[in-house]
C-alpha cells in the first residue's frame, strides 16, 4: 500500500500540493514506526517463568492450582500456558498469529504501539485518497465533456478506499478494547476469566464483581505496561525507564478494603434478606399456632 501511494505522489499530478506532501510524510512516519512496533512485538520474548521458581512456595494446595502439567513447573500469578508456542508465558494476553508470538509482559507496548500506529497509518491514507476520489466523481458528474474514470491511478485510490475503510474501523475498535483494558490495568484473558466468574455468580444470585484487584489507578496503570518514562510511551524501544514496572512475577494488589467493601456488602445484603425470610416465617407460623389453640378452646 505505501509503495502504491508512493507511486501516486511521484506520478499523478493531483498529489503534488504542499498538503499532499505534508500527509505523505505523516503516513511515511507512521508506516515507519507501524513496522519497528511490528518486528519490535515479534522478536521480544514476551516473557518466560523463572527457572524453579514455586518451588518455594509453602501452600500446598497453591502449588497444586499454580503447577503447569505441560511445562512441569509453577505457573506465577496471571501467567497462563500457550498451546501454540507449547510455553508458559508471563502476563499473557493472548496469542498473535499474525506476528506469530505471544503478546505478554515484556512485548505488550510494543504490540499496542503496533495497533495504535496501524490507526494512524490507515487514517492518514483515506485523509489523502478521499478528496482525489471525490473530485473525480464530482468532475464525472458535472463536466460536459466525458471524463475518463477508470484509469489506473484511480483503480489504486478506490482499492485503497475499499481495503482501508472497513480495516480502519475494525483495529479502532480492537484499540479501543484494548484502551478499556489499560484503563482497569487487565489482559485479555484477565477479562474472560472475570467474565466467566460473574456469569456464574449471576446463575447463584450474587452480584458480579467489576472491580479488578490489579487496578491502582489510571497512571499507574498505563505505567505498569508504557514504563514510568512517558517520552518513552510512543517509541517501541524499553530501556531502564522505559520497561514495564515489575517483573511480570509478583504482583502489587489493589488495597483490599474496597473489594472487601464490595463482598461485604453483597454478603450482608443477602444475610439480611435470608434473615428477613425467616423472620416472616416464624410470624407465620406463630399466627398459625396461635389460632390453632384458640380453635381447641
Amino acid at each position: 500500500m505505501y509503495f502504491s501511494i508512493s507511486y501516486l505522489m511521484i506520478q499523478d499530478s493531483r498529489f503534488h500540493d504542499f498538503t499532499d506532501f505534508v500527509l505523505f510524510f505523516l503516513i511515511s512516519a507512521a508506516t515507519f514506526m507501524l513496522y519497528w512496533s511490528f518486528f519490535q512485538t515479534m522478536l521480544t520474548d514476551p516473557g518466560r517463568v523463572p527457572t524453579s521458581w514455586g518451588f518455594l512456595l509453602d501452600d500446598p494446595e497453591h502449588k497444586k492450582r499454580r503447577y503447569c502439567l505441560k511445562c512441569h513447573n509453577f505457573k506465577p500469578e496471571r501467567c497462563h500456558h500457550c498451546s501454540t508456542c507449547n510455553r508458559c508465558v508471563l502476563n499473557m494476553d493472548h496469542h498473535c498469529p499474525w506476528l506469530n508470538n505471544c503478546i505478554g509482559f515484556y512485548n505488550r507496548k510494543n504490540f499496542l504501539l503496533c495497533v495504535f500506529y496501524a490507526n494512524i497509518d490507515c487514517f492518514f491514507i483515506l485523509l489523502l485518497m478521499y478528496p482525489k476520489i471525490l473530485s473525480k466523481i464530482i468532475q464525472y458528474i458535472t463536466v460536459t465533456q466525458q471524463t475518463n474514470f477508470l484509469v489506473p491511478n484511480d483503480i489504486i485510490i478506490v482499492t485503497s478506499i475499499v481495503l482501508l475503510s472497513p480495516l480502519l474501523f475494525i483495529i479502532l475498535s480492537f484499540l479501543k478494547f484494548h484502551y478499556n483494558l489499560i484503563q482497569q490495568n487487565l489482559t485479555t484473558i484477565d477479562n474472560l476469566e472475570r467474565e466467566n466468574t460473574n456469569k456464574e455468580r449471576l446463575q447463584q444470585n450474587q452480584e458480579p464483581i467489576y472491580e479488578c484487584k490489579y487496578d491502582l489507578g489510571m497512571n499507574f496503570n498505563w505505567e505498569q505496561i508504557f514504563g514510568r518514562n512517558k517520552a518513552l510511551w510512543l517509541i517501541p524501544i524499553v530501556g531502564e525507564s522505559g520497561k514495564p514496572i515489575g517483573d511480570g512475577v509478583n504482583w502489587q494488589l489493589k488495597p483490599q478494603q474496597s473489594l472487601e467493601t464490595m463482598y461485604n456488602n453483597n454478603n450482608d445484603e443477602s444475610q439480611s434478606q435470608t434473615t428477613q425470610k425467616k423472620q416472616n416465617n416464624n410470624n407465620m407460623s406463630f399466627k398459625d399456632s396461635f389460632g390453632n389453640f384458640g380453635t381447641k378452646i
